[in-house]
């Protein structure tokens, strides 16, 4: 759970730095949704832009399919409330400002040698 927690704060960081190269140390090549978050910071700093306060914000994890059996993959759930922000340049002139949402993550998180990474991430819709 706390590993969770950490991705969804280095995605904050990478965007209020903003920083590219944060995330792919934590996910796998196979998480485009991993690959996706870690393009929006790379857009940042090509534009010179960043994220006022960290947009995200973890309100809880679940372990939803989690058993010592299976000790090298673990699925969990996150509530993530994403906040509205402001995206400023170099400046501080808003560019642009984000609506807010509150979203269900369902996050396949992988035991490696390095430790955690993340192998899947989605947002769970409703069916």
């Amino acid at each position: 759970m706390a590993f969770v927690r950490h991705f969804f704060a280095e995605y904050n960081r990478a965007v209020t730095t903003p920083a590219t190269g944060l995330l792919a140390p934590l996910s796998l090549p196979t998480c485009s949704t991993c690959s996706a978050l870690d393009g929006d910071a790379q857009k940042l700093v090509e534009v010179e832009e960043k994220y006022v306060v960290p947009p995200c914000r973890v309100e809880s994890v679940t372990c939803v399919e989690c058993s010592e059996e299976q000790e090298t993959q673990w699925g969990m759930g996150a509530w993530v409330f994403s906040r509205r922000a402001d995206i400023v340049d170099r400046a501080g002139v808003v560019r642009q400002t984000t609506a807010s949402s509150s979203d269900m993550f369902m996050a396949t998180i992988e035991w490696r040698a390095q430790g955690w990474s993340m192998a899947r991430l989605r947002v769970a819709r409703p069916s």
